[in-house]
């Protein structure tokens, strides 16, 4: 990974393995996911995999058909993929009133 001295954004040259990017894909394909989501999400899952040294497995048991399951420990990898100005966070909903959490949804 290479930081940029201007803007602090990360860029990666990553070569993935042939396999073990099929192998993904088609993980990502039984749990429900269109074919072309697939080849994209599981270039992201290999490249926080290795990012974070960890297994691709472990990533992929936080996919469903329905979308991430979503913690913080999966955000914070899914930010080393964004440039600065475009990170994920949480928006507590709980502490606010139900006025205002019915207009925010």
């Amino acid at each position: 990974m290479v930081a940029s001295t201007i803007t602090g954004d990360s860029t990666l040259n990553y070569a993935i393995n042939q396999q073990t990017y099929d192998i993904v894909t088609a993980n990502l394909e039984r749990k429900g996911i269109t074919p072309n989501i697939a080849r994209v999400l599981a270039y992201e899952v290999l490249l926080i995999a290795n990012i974070t040294q960890q297994p691709y497995n472990t990533i992929l048991a936080k996919i469903s058909a329905n979308g991430l399951n979503i913690d913080q420990q999966l955000i914070d990898q899914l930010n080393l993929l964004r440039g600065a100005g475009n990170k994920l966070g949480v928006e507590n909903l709980a502490k606010t009133n139900k006025f205002i959490s019915r207009a925010i949804v």
